[in-house]
């Protein structure tokens, strides 16, 4: 049985998503993030798809301004929503 590099594969998967956010929807958009949670995996392909995301997001037109970067910025290990016209973290701790 051939052994499936579990780096190599996360970083195929990553890498093909990367450039297919253009032209997303919003939720589309927020399932791809939601989607994120959980998983523990940091590698350079991973990290350009967030980059990609976050990006996204702020070319919306939606309002990003709670999660954007600083004090209160946006953490990848709680899911995010749309509120009317705001895109929102769910931090229940």
């Amino acid at each position: 049985m051939a052994r499936v590099d579990k780096q190599t594969y996360l970083s195929d998967f990553y890498n093909n998503y990367e450039n297919s956010l253009n032209g997303k929807t919003i939720h589309e958009l927020i399932d791809y993030f939601n989607s994120e949670q959980g998983v523990q995996v940091a590698s350079n392909a991973r990290f350009k798809f967030l980059s990609g995301l976050d990006r996204a997001f702020r070319a919306s037109g939606f309002d990003c301004t709670s999660i954007a970067n600083g004090k209160k910025g946006l953490k990848y290990k709680y899911p995010i929503k749309l509120e009317g016209e705001c895109i929102v973290q769910i931090i229940e701790d």
